[in-house]
């Protein structure tokens, strides 16, 4: 019992494997791919980038080197010391004003009154 299969094409103008899968990936490349819509063109549920969107992992898979942990700790500490150093200022300001305010009988001075909120401004920029 001879089985028959349809010929094969062996001629030298095919290309070889690693081509063909080269061909293909071409071929893939050139597909259609979705592409970012403008916002007024649907949902935000129903748009789709070329890329991939990102899976976020949970922090015990992410491991820090220890000069990762010291800066993460580093910069903790100056945003600590910082806003303790904005406290004191400020109520050292307001201290020095109610202090004015009653020596001169009521009267603050302007500049102290302007330096106080120039503090306040920066540190709420």
């Amino acid at each position: 019992n001879h089985q028959h299969y349809p010929p094969q094409n062996h001629s030298h103008s095919q290309s070889s494997p690693s081509s063909r899968g080269d061909t293909m990936t071409k071929k893939l490349l050139r597909a259609k791919r979705p592409t970012k819509t403008s916002p007024s063109s649907g949902p935000p549920s129903l748009q789709t980038t070329a890329s991939s969107s990102i899976i976020p992992l949970p922090k015990s898979h992410i491991h820090r080197t220890p000069s990762e942990l010291q800066l993460a700790d580093d910069m903790r500490r100056a945003e600590y010391d910082d806003v303790r150093m904005y406290a004191r200022l400020v109520v050292g300001m307001q201290s020095q004003i109610q202090r004015e305010c009653l020596e001169n009988g009521g009267v603050v001075h302007p500049l102290s009154q302007k330096s106080l909120q120039g503090v306040v401004k920066t540190k709420q920029a």
